[in-house]
């Protein structure tokens, strides 16, 4: 097997934030389908924490996109290149965090984490809200 030469990079792989955004769809869709059922979820204030966490989502879908935009729109963020890297590669490779640098692995957990924690907890609480409301 060979060794591959692997230089720290300091830009996220661009499937990290696909994966990102992903999760943040899965949990919208999941807050539509409890809250905006036809009795709200059981909750009178069904529609209104629908829209709390769609501004959330919406929130943490457009300030990735939105600075992503402002770096290609920089006179040198126009020379910006796609990744050469796959996924895997970047995975096993460093990123340049700072003044040090970490495992691409590790900084992905670090930054998918939330997401996923997000989906999870609201897949939680609308199996438990149904399982409680009559």
């Amino acid at each position: 097997m060979q060794q591959r030469d692997h230089h720290p990079t300091g830009k996220l792989h661009p499937w990290i934030f696909r994966i990102l955004m992903g999760f943040v769809g899965g949990w919208l869709i999941i807050t539509y389908s409890f809250f905006m059922n036809s009795n709200g979820g059981g909750h009178a204030y069904g529609g209104m924490i629908a829209l709390i966490v769609s501004v959330f989502g919406l929130v943490v879908l457009l300030i990735p996109t939105s600075i992503r935009r402002i770096a290609l729109n920089h006179p040198i963020g126009r020379n910006i290149a796609p990744s050469p890297l796959s996924l895997k590669d970047w995975l096993n490779g460093e990123l340049v965090v700072w003044d040090h640098t970490i495992k691409g692995r590790d900084a992905a957990i670090a930054i998918l984490l939330p997401g996923v924690a997000a989906m999870v907890g609201g897949l939680a609480l609308a199996i438990v809200f149904n399982l409680v409301t009559p």
